[in-house]
């Protein structure tokens, strides 16, 4: 596993475009400094780096002398993408990216597929996966694909700073139809937070089913059945993103090859998902 590199400066003479991750970045020898160390050179900068010409970099890797947290800060405004991971539930984390939903400018999440996203971060769209081979791709694919959604200028401000915000502005509007507006959203956000917090418990249960489920599964075929059912659902989940990055890349005018290489992909998807239903519906 390669170790983080040190950059000589958060913005060298052939990337002018920043990439500031925030993440756990713990003690040298850790167990949340090995994660990182992984997630930022095997997952984020062979697609941040390698495919959109971005610097990638973190705190430890800022060499300027100052102090530290006011040059986090000061990256976490200037820069013009920030990827957050989630994993381990890292308070400095969690600050960190409260900033940067202030400056209502592009991030991505991340977190580990086996840790419940945090409520406040939950109703935005955040990349699961874990440092297993197969899920690290999946992982680069989707990074990919929001990274893609950014550069064509989709990036939609969705967290609860810049909504507040706007609701506040609706609020003191002297126009009757903004105040109207103002409560509706505020009464839809209410739900949409209860909405998610019944989904939240229901999918950490079927998270705990699935990683149980798959140590004794081979012996009771109806968990066997469970197990299937739910890996179905992922391939189903991917499937859809893949699609999506279709559609983002032929609006973005990608060229030709590209958009062969997902049309393939969405069809080698497609495939698996049938081999799994088959599976499926032989024990079902």
């Amino acid at each position: 596993m390669r170790r983080a590199t040190k950059s000589e400066s958060p913005k060298s003479k052939n990337q002018t475009k920043t990439c500031f991750v925030i993440c756990p970045i713990g003690k040298e020898g850790s167990e949340q400094r090995e994660w990182s160390d992984t997630v930022i050179n095997e997952i984020i900068r062979p697609v941040a780096e390698t495919h959109f010409q971005y610097h990638v970099f973190r705190a430890d890797e800022i060499p300027a002398p100052g102090t530290i947290t006011r040059q986090i800060v000061e990256h976490l405004i200037s820069s013009e993408l920030v990827i957050a991971d989630l994993s381990f539930n890292n308070p400095n984390v969690f600050y960190e990216l409260a900033v940067r939903h202030v400056t209502r400018k592009p991030y991505i999440q991340m977190i580990n597929q086996k840790e419940s996203i945090p409520f406040d971060a939950g109703a935005i769209r955040t990349i699961q996966f874990n440092t297993d081979i197969k899920y690290a791709n999946k992982a680069k694919r989707e990074l990919e694909i929001q990274i893609s959604a950014i550069e064509c200028g989709e990036f939609k401000i969705d967290n609860p700073i810049g909504d507040a915000i706007d609701l506040m502005s609706l609020k003191n509007s002297d126009s009757p139809e903004n105040y109207q507006i103002a409560t509706l959203v505020k009464s839809m956000s209410e739900i949409q937070s209860q909405l998610f917090s019944l989904t939240q418990n229901i999918e950490n249960r079927s998270n705990r089913d699935f990683w149980s489920l798959r140590k004794d599964a081979s012996n009771d075929p109806y968990e066997y059945a469970r197990q299937k059912a739910m890996e179905a659902t992922q391939i189903q989940s991917e499937l859809d993103e893949l699609n999506h990055a279709f559609i983002v890349a032929k609006q973005c005018k990608t060229p030709k090859t590209e958009l062969d290489r997902l049309q393939h992909c969405i069809l080698e998807k497609e495939r698996e998902f049938k081999r799994h239903m088959r599976g499926y519906d032989t024990i079902a």
